[in-house]
């Protein structure tokens, strides 16, 4: 493989140390780091940064180009919009920057 743009390689992957369970869906450009355990009914959107060490438990839904940062827990049921950061810690059966603008236009 040529890669034009190394870091277009590096942006597309899951790290070989995270683990994804069943039903996983990850979005175009999004980048997962090390150790990073998603687990079933996850769905996380395009172009979004993903840190190390952090888990995502059931039923858990993340927008497009939404930043979430190493060893965050993220527990069943949360829904995480897009365009948001999160920082280092534990979101509880939340919901963040829920609807889009887009959703709450239409």
């Amino acid at each position: 493989m040529i890669l034009t743009d190394p870091m277009q390689y590096f942006l597309q992957t899951v790290d070989r140390f995270s683990a994804r369970f069943r039903k996983v869906s990850i979005g175009k450009g999004t980048r997962v780091g090390r150790g990073t355990v998603i687990r079933d009914n996850v769905k996380i959107g395009r172009d979004c940064y993903i840190g190390d060490l952090c888990v995502f438990m059931g039923q858990t839904t993340v927008g497009d180009k939404t930043c979430i940062n190493a060893q965050c827990h993220i527990t069943r049921f949360s829904r995480i919009g897009s365009h948001v950061f999160i920082a280092h810690f534990s979101c509880q059966q939340t919901t963040i920057g829920w609807p889009t603008i887009e959703e709450a236009m239409a």
